[in-house]
């Protein structure tokens, strides 16, 4: 079947040439100078001097654009504003005494003066087993959350703002209460679409809207080899696993669509403290838990005294970076229980607590503690207090998981010293 455009039509047999002649083209030039002629002196200066108002007007309001323009530009896209962490060289002579205000790390003022005017990245990365073997840019994230996105497959929330990443993925789509998470940042959210079922407590989509919350949505910012998402076809891969981005290419893609917010809004931040003496630390440990008991997901965390950091392994394999071949890592690792439902509206979808308050187990410096995490506000940092004291839990400088379990689940402890329930 053929579609015709419903557009009105010109009768080409009417259509004919027309030969103009010169004083034909120019004519209506030469009526307008003989009127001008033909006014009054005054009338002539009134002429002229309202002519020269309107073209002062014009010119006025053409500057004023392109001073605008250009002040947006110093403000949002400029090189300065979104340039890349990377580009900075350290200097042996410039101190690390600019912290992290995510997880602590310490920068150089010219590091900070770069990422601490950003506002933070939170990108949905997919971790199907299958996704596994292109997963791409999680060692560079700040902070981690994983969660249960449905069928007991577990998501990452990657918080990035330090660092930036050439390659990030592969990207999947949001749930409810990933944005809560993302909201103590104040984060773009980068996503490949969401949970959309209409009327639902799982629609991610009214929920971003009905909250502004700041969203980088593959679905609507297109993908191409340029484009801030892409796909990479020849991975050995299914279509769902083979989406990438970079974070310097969401941070243009932010400043050109959406540069009202693209400024970094003030967030809380949490304690820190140095590491603990190696002769402190114990000689080995691990732990392991699981989500919705599901081997492939199953998660183990093992302690090196040396470095002072867990290696992660997932399905009973080491959890790797496809980009480095190395393990990934954390310097804090946080068990945090929470209440699983059902979203009830005869999908799959999931909702998790993320108000309130729960039992937590932190993992630093080859010990256990045990906490409750509190989170009063969807835009407020969510805080652990350690159990035995009352006191705001102080984290190790690096890299943060916050691994989000259903409350009831076991944690098994293998401990050398230290590391015990």
């Amino acid at each position: 079947m053929r579609f015709v455009d419903n557009l009105p039509t010109r009768n080409v047999s009417k259509c004919q040439s027309v030969n103009v002649s010169k004083e034909g083209r120019f004519g209506f030039f030469k009526n307008l100078r003989n009127r001008f002629d033909s006014l009054s002196q005054r009338k002539k200066i009134a002429v002229v001097a309202g002519g020269g108002l309107v073209l002062l007007v014009l010119l006025a309001t053409i500057g004023y654009g392109i001073y605008s323009y250009l002040q947006w530009n110093r403000g949002s896209v400029s090189p300065n504003r979104y340039r890349s962490t990377k580009e900075i060289k350290v200097d042996v002579g410039e101190p690390k005494d600019f912290e992290s205000p995510i997880n602590g790390i310490l920068y150089t003022g010219s590091q900070g003066e770069i990422f601490d005017r950003r506002r933070p990245l939170a990108i949905m990365v997919n971790n199907h087993v299958d996704a596994r073997p292109a997963q791409t840019g999680l060692p560079e994230a700040d902070m981690i959350f994983e969660a249960v996105a449905e069928g007991g497959i577990t998501r990452f929330l990657a918080i990035y703002q330090a660092n930036d990443a050439e390659k990030v993925g592969p990207v999947r789509s949001v749930r409810v209460y990933y944005l809560d998470w993302s909201s103590e940042f104040h984060a773009w959210v980068a996503h490949w679409g969401g949970a959309c079922t209409p009327n639902s407590p799982a629609n991610a989509y009214d929920y971003m809207a009905k909250n502004g919350i700041a969203n980088l949505d593959a679905m609507w910012l297109g993908e191409c080899p340029t484009c801030a998402y892409w796909r990479e076809p020849n991975l050995p891969v299914a279509w769902e696993h083979n989406g990438f981005t970079a974070t310097q290419k969401l941070y243009q893609a932010s400043a050109e669509k959406w540069s009202e917010w693209a400024k970094k809004v003030p967030f809380d931040r949490w304690f820190f403290k140095g590491d603990l003496d190696q002769a402190e630390r114990p000689a080995a440990g691990s732990f392991t838990f699981n989500f919705w008991n599901l081997p492939e997901y199953e998660v183990t965390w093992t302690y090196d005294p040396s470095e002072n950091v867990y290696l992660r392994s997932q399905g009973g394999q080491p959890h790797k970076d496809a980009a480095t071949g190395r393990q990934l890592t954390a310097k804090n690792v946080v068990v945090q229980f929470t209440d699983e439902r059902s979203a009830g509206d005869g999908t799959v979808h999931l909702l998790y607590q993320t108000l309130g308050s729960g039992p937590a187990k932190i993992f630093l410096d080859g010990n256990v503690i045990d906490a409750t995490w509190k989170k009063t506000d969807r835009q407020l940092r969510t805080r652990y207090f350690e159990t035995a004291t009352g006191n705001e839990v102080k984290f190790n400088r690096g890299q943060v998981w916050v691994e989000i379990v259903p409350r009831g689940n076991e944690i098994s402890y293998s401990s050398s010293e230290g590391v015990s329930p």
